[in-house]
């Protein structure tokens, strides 16, 4: 009998237990500081800003849609800039093929295999540029979706 009620107290404080660590996570999340709408807007622009601010002016652009890249091949001068524009409602990551190593561009990076990686999410309305100095025909994908890609043509 002894034994029988050691285990159901044993069973009572692990319950007890848990509740009071569920309680606490749901008081801290809800003590979480809440960025509003109007904050949340503010840092998108200054972030868009700042990003604009460091990316070299192109008039080459290949947009990432939710059918993938548009134009498939993009046919470049040596040392010009391609600037990657993200037109649908899902993050990109363009980079050099093959995925995932991304070497395939004979330029290496500090992130990946090749200097021709974002080496981050691009998000929805957003954009990253890459210079292409090294001539070659150069194939490249969306890391997080890798059967979307395309070809940039450096002549």
């Amino acid at each position: 009998m002894n034994k029988k009620i050691a285990w159901i107290a044993a069973g009572i404080a692990c319950i007890a237990l848990a509740g009071g660590l569920i309680w606490a996570q749901t008081r801290a999340i809800r003590n979480a500081p809440v960025q509003t709408e109007a904050e949340e807007r503010k840092q998108s622009d200054l972030q868009n800003r700042e990003a604009s601010a460091e990316e070299p002016v192109s008039s080459f652009i290949v947009t990432y849609a939710s059918d993938g890249f548009s134009p498939r091949v993009l046919r470049v001068p040596a040392g010009e800039v391609v600037t990657f524009q993200n037109m649908s409602p899902r993050p990109m990551w363009p980079a050099a093929s093959p995925h995932p190593t991304h070497t395939g561009y004979p330029m290496r990076g500090e992130c990946s295999g090749s200097a021709f990686d974002s080496c981050a999410m691009v998000g929805s309305g957003q954009s990253w540029s890459f210079r292409f100095d090294v001539k070659g025909s150069w194939q490249y994908h969306n890391h997080l979706y890798p059967s979307f890609g395309g070809v940039i043509a450096v002549e």
